[in-house]
């Protein structure tokens, strides 16, 4: 079970450099077989280099990888900040957080750029790669195969359509405003420290990651399980049994009044006989009682529900999404710029199942 899922964006969010920014750089097209400076190759079909030259044209542009890292050179953007850095070494040794990373790029680059920043090839691979750039399709299919409801799930990216897709297919599952920390801001501006302290104060057995940023083995981190907040379920079964105890109570006093005035007296013959009437008089009181309390129960739960849905809001730190009718979201998604700004074909928007169920049998159970 996942206490905490994560939807991110990689280009602009997890990085500082817009997709459409990227893509067709002469940094990112040298990473591609058959680079020829000023020929632009198709970004997602053309394959890359192997790992170990990849590696080596990132160590050629920005220096060897360490505690002494110069964060202040050209293009840094490409990378992750320190502070992302950080986050994500600390969220992926926690075995409770699954990180999903939902975007337009190619999984081989997104893999480079952990790997070059100092991420283990076991933490890397705890990574769940969205790229067929389909946000709502792929954020949907992953809670599908979610067997276990999550306490808290992170929404982050810098597109507003993209990040409204997102939302959408989480608020689909029925997740609700106390459950979900939407964040819409630009690239730079996402608060990676303050989004880890937040997830700190759930899970208050998190291990600190004390080693430098980028240096040294993760270790194995195992998460108690935060407990769950109580469930529509929960209530309904409560209300049940208050509903019961009343109609039992009322057919006991009811059947043992009738037994005592000799109304009951005819069965069997005996006082006995007269007793056993009264009790299976209160059995059924309470079994009707029961049955009255469910339909209450439900009643008040699906109109509690449907309040919830109408007054939904999501909460950034500087950022607030309300819930808009379906003309609103329209045209917000077509106003808006893709956060990746990449130009995919329609093969290659095709969601890519198979790959998907591989990397999530790694990590959801």
């Amino acid at each position: 079970m996942s206490i905490i899922i994560i939807y991110t964006d990689f280009d602009g969010t997890i990085t500082e450099k817009p997709g459409g920014n990227t893509v067709l750089t002469e940094f990112y097209q040298s990473l591609l077989q058959g680079y020829k400076k000023g020929v632009r190759q198709d970004y997602k079909n053309t394959p890359m280099k192997e790992l170990s030259e990849v590696q080596s044209i990132f160590e050629t542009k920005f220096g060897k990888y360490n505690e002494n890292f110069n964060y202040k050179q050209k293009d840094i953007d490409f990378l992750m900040s320190p502070n992302a850095v950080k986050f994500f070494h600390e969220i992926l040794i926690n075995h409770e957080i699954a990180v999903n990373i939902v975007t337009k790029n190619r999984i081989g680059y997104i893999k480079a750029i952990f790997k070059y920043q100092g991420f283990s090839d076991k933490e890397i691979n705890k990574l769940i790669i969205f790229d067929s750039g389909r946000k709502f399709a792929d954020v949907d299919f992953q809670l599908d195969r979610q067997k276990n409801k999550a306490n808290r799930i992170y929404i982050l990216d810098d597109s507003e359509a993209d990040y409204i897709e997102m939302l959408r297919a989480v608020k689909n599952h029925g997740y609700n405003e106390k459950e979900i920390r939407g964040y819409k801001k630009n690239p730079g501006q996402f608060e990676w420290l303050q989004y880890l302290r937040d997830i700190k104060e759930i899970t208050p057995c998190f291990v600190n990651h004390e080693k430098t940023v980028g240096m040294g083995d993760v270790t194995d981190h195992f998460l108690p399980i935060n407990k769950p907040n109580l469930s529509s379920d929960y209530y309904i079964l409560k209300m049940m049994t208050i509903w019961a105890a009343i109609g039992f109570t009322a057919g006991l006093g009811i059947g043992f009044n009738l037994a005592e005035t000799g109304i009951l007296s005819s069965f069997n013959g005996s006082r006995f006989g007269a007793l056993a009437v009264g009790a299976l008089i209160a059995v059924g009181c309470g079994v009707l009682s029961s049955v009255i309390g469910f339909d209450i129960a439900k009643g008040i739960d699906s109109k509690s529900d449907e309040n919830k849905i109408k007054s939904f809001i999501v909460r950034g730190d500087s950022y607030e999404l309300m819930r808009e009718p379906e003309r609103a979201l329209k045209r917000n998604i077509h106003n808006a710029s893709s956060v990746d700004g990449l130009p995919v074909s329609d093969k290659n928007n095709v969601v890519r199942h198979q790959d998907k169920t591989e990397l999530l049998s790694k990590t959801c159970t």
